[in-house]
């Protein structure tokens, strides 16, 4: 077969166009691919970590406060890692449930932010309360401990108490709110009362 020349050249700089745009789109997919890799290599794994949690006198149901942690670290990443939920236990011990918006000035969380390694939260139902929480690692096992001042000395939080009288007219009034939680392995409460 004959080509002319014109035909030759038209040939090889196509030939040439092809071979240079095939080795950039496999160049390209190759970074695409070792992004996806390295990403999800970096990527740590979140896991939930219990905080604490705030019992009331209407129910056994709980309203849980957790954070979202790495699982190899330990550590909050991001600057809200603690969540609020329901944990619904008299339909069952794994049913839970988001807060209602209208039930967030009550539980929700007025603030948290990180100063000196430890998670500073402030509660709309506490706001004069304020939890700070370090993430920590025992063992293979991530643990979150939160600290607030009973009797105006730091201590472990391990509960708060909330009693609350029912009205068939209007929201429940809160009579008072029991900080529980331990200092040197001892129990210590302090009762804040809110008439």
């Amino acid at each position: 077969m004959h080509y002319s020349n014109r035909y030759r050249l038209l040939m090889c700089k196509t030939s040439n166009f092809r071979i240079v745009f095939n080795a950039t789109v496999l160049a390209v997919m190759f970074i695409i691919l070792q992004a996806g890799v390295i990403s999800s290599v970096c990527a740590e794994e979140l896991i939930s970590l219990d905080v604490f949690h705030i019992k009331r006198n209407k129910n056994s149901n709980l309203v849980q406060y957790s954070a979202h942690v790495e699982k190899t670290t330990c550590q909050a990443k991001n600057s809200g890692p603690v969540y609020v939920f329901w944990r619904n236990l008299e339909v069952s011990p794994t049913d839970t449930s988001n807060i209602l918006f209208i039930e967030k000035p009550a539980y929700g969380i007025k603030s948290q932010s990180f100063q000196g390694g430890e998670l500073h939260l402030r509660l709309y139902a506490l706001p004069e309360k304020l939890i700070s929480v370090e993430f920590t690692k025992f063992g293979d096992q991530c643990k979150a401990i939160p600290y607030v001042d009973i009797n105006n000395e730091r201590a472990i939080l391990d509960e708060v108490y909330v009693f609350a009288k029912e009205r068939w007219y209007w929201k429940p009034k809160v009579l008072w709110i029991e900080i529980r939680g331990t200092r040197f392995g001892k129990p210590v409460t302090e009762k804040l009362y809110k008439e």
